[in-house]
């Protein structure tokens, strides 16, 4: 599923219980992939609005679609591999300082170099605190600038090219949560459709080369 709900507790506090949340949402196996692949610098997917969805039952990870969620719902995803930087920029319905907000984005190298990096606002910081993780070790990564712009509902994360050792290509997952009282609102920023029951993980991009 998206998330190991059996591996869930809700946690005394939201910045606690939305850190593992992300943890368990980046932390599961490849379930899905978007076909083809591009050769270019960036690749822009437009992701339909009203699709987010929320997910009612830690114990089993059952979803329901929230079409009346706007807050943090992707509208279009900017894939970034250049020669120095790799990243991602989501455009959002509306982005505001409110509740808990995150955003995960995982980047896989052609070189099988796997970086998850987690993007984390609430009222004890809405600048924004970003972590990224090698996957592999499990360890941090001191590496990667972030940016949310209110004003355009725009959040922007990259990472140097060095910090995932290189690659001629780059895939990516992405996805947005507005966490309410310790209820996750979950938006699949390559997913076309609310998350349904059984999801293992954020989407798959195609290969972005550079």
């Amino acid at each position: 599923m998206f998330l190991r709900p059996n591996s869930y507790q809700p946690a005394s506090g939201p910045r606690r219980s939305a850190r593992l949340l992300v943890a368990l949402t980046m932390g599961a196996g490849l379930v899905a992939a978007a076909p083809g692949a591009a050769q270019a610098r960036t690749v822009t997917d437009t992701d339909d609005v009203k699709d987010m969805a929320k997910l009612v039952d830690p114990a089993t990870g059952d979803f329901e679609a929230a079409p009346r969620q706007r807050l943090n719902d992707v509208t279009s995803t900017k894939l970034i591999h250049t020669s120095d930087k790799v990243g991602a920029e989501l455009t959002l319905a509306r982005l505001s300082k409110t509740d808990v907000l995150r955003w995960g984005l995982e980047i896989t190298s052609s070189k099988g170099e796997v970086r998850q990096a987690t993007l984390l606002a609430d009222e004890g910081g809405w600048s924004g605190e970003l972590s990224v993780v090698d996957s592999e070790s499990g360890e941090g990564v001191e590496c990667g600038r972030h940016d949310i712009d209110y004003a355009d509902d725009v959040v922007r994360i990259t990472l140097p090219k060095d910090c995932i050792g290189g690659g001629r290509w780059m895939r990516f997952r992405a996805f947005a949560m507005r966490l309410v009282e310790d209820v996750p609102f979950i938006d699949d920023a390559l997913l076309d459709r609310p998350l349904k029951d059984g999801t293992n993980e954020p989407v798959l991009s195609r290969r972005v080369y550079r």
